[in-house]
């Protein structure tokens, strides 16, 4: 999530300065890579298993998912025709994620950071079976105090065993056990592959405390899905914790649902679909008795795809438990971003998030455009430039400002 604060730093510190020298110069570097010529071989795990190259299902940089992408992440990240393989460099990749992140938000330090080291695993078990797994053996939690682990920790991303009835069909019936979260996120809404470094503040907030769902959150549950040809639908059950990360083991009996639908439009990746959210989690105040809070969130989205060109648009509407006595609060969520392949390697994107978290109060919105640039460096590897200048408008209805960039790297 963009750290943003209310306050803006008037005088810039000699140290931020020098950061801006060394972004300046990275920049430099970054326009000469782009006339360094580059190979068009990728060698991340199932690019190596099917003897292609990332472009098969990934738009520029080992971003965004076509079609074919779609179907294969459905499918229990395999093709229509798969067979069983067992090579460990066909099913194990490693990634790296590099940033430089700088603000004149207050209380905001320039920083170098090495911000995570994963390990992405999936694959055929059988005719019918299949796994992924995402794990995080390393994540930097910017913590800058307290002991030597606190500013790491390992996560679990995701995590599931699937079955599927008829993979080398367009009509199957999926069933998924384990660490989840709908597919129709990671696809379309900016959760899993995607061009831009950050999040949208559409899925990366919660609404308010001392609720902490987010909607790429994942947790443990099981989801049954049936996928007919453009069709696809999705319901979930979750374990219920409303107010508790991911990796959580449920604190009461109650369970979280979702639901999803969506149907592609054509072959290049556009679709429209709707998603829905109920869930209910135990709180456990320091003084008085616990409470369950109730929570709901519906949305809608549509992504149109017409050669280098992709513009998605979504909406969210949720609402909130406050308190132990019902207070009830409502949440807006908007989102549009558009994405421009100018060739092979390199894709301009820009976003206007807009999220409110409470309707019933003043200036807790955040809002505001982000713009930047994905440059695919090496085959296996990209490197994303962001401009932010969002978050709550300051006494002087400005802004703070962002940049981040980010090198990261698979294998």
């Amino acid at each position: 999530m963009i750290r943003m604060n209310r306050s803006l730093i008037i005088k810039e510190p000699k140290g931020r300065k020098t950061m801006r020298k060394i972004g300046i110069v990275f920049c430099f570097v970054f326009l000469v890579l782009l006339f360094v010529p580059q190979n068009a071989e990728a060698i991340p795990a199932w690019a190596k298993k099917y003897g292609t190259d990332c472009s098969m299902c990934h738009r520029v940089g080992q971003s965004t998912l076509n079609s074919e992408g779609q179907n294969f992440l459905r499918r229990g990240h395999r093709i229509s025709n798969d067979e069983v393989i067992m090579e460990l460099d066909k099913l194990f990749s490693l990634n790296t994620k590099l940033r430089i992140r700088d603000s004149n938000a207050s209380g905001y330090n320039s920083t170098f950071e090495l911000h995570a080291f994963s390990v992405y695993t999936g694959g055929m078990l059988s005719n019918n079976f299949s796994y992924f797994t995402e794990m995080y053996l390393y994540e930097n939690t910017g913590k800058t105090s307290g002991p030597a682990d606190s500013a790491y920790h390992s996560k679990l991303a995701d995590a599931y065993l699937m079955y599927t009835s008829h993979p080398k069909s367009d009509t199957f019936t999926s069933f998924r056990v384990g660490q989840i979260s709908p597919s129709q996120m990671q696809l379309f809404w900016g959760v899993g592959p995607r061009y831009t470094e950050t999040r949208n503040y559409l899925v990366n907030n919660s609404a308010v405390s001392p609720n902490t769902y987010k909607p790429f959150m994942r947790n443990f549950g099981a989801e049954i899905a049936q996928t007919v040809h453009n069709f696809h639908g999705a319901l979930g059950i979750l374990n219920g914790t409303g107010a508790s990360f991911t990796n959580s083991v449920d604190n009461n009996e109650s369970k979280d649902f979702y639901a999803t639908v969506d149907y592609s439009l054509d072959s290049e990746g556009s679709a429209v679909g709707v998603y829905g959210y109920k869930g209910k989690g135990l709180i456990t105040p320091s003084s008085g008795s616990p409470w369950e809070n109730e929570f709901s969130r519906v949305g809608l989205f549509g992504r149109c795809v017409k050669g280098p060109l992709s513009v998605t648009a979504a909406a969210t509407k949720g609402r909130e438990q406050l308190d132990s006595k019902n207070t009830k609060a409502d949440n807006l969520g908007l989102l549009l971003e558009m994405d421009y392949e100018l060739n092979d390697k390199i894709a301009l994107f820009g976003r206007y998030d807009y999220f409110d978290p409470n309707r019933s109060k003043q200036s807790d919105q955040l809002s505001g455009p982000m713009l930047g640039l994905n440059y695919r460096m090496f085959d296996q590897g990209r490197m994303t430039v962001e401009y932010h200048k969002q978050g709550k408008s300051v006494s002087t209805g400005s802004k703070p400002w962002e940049y981040r960039v980010e090198m990261a790297f698979i294998f």
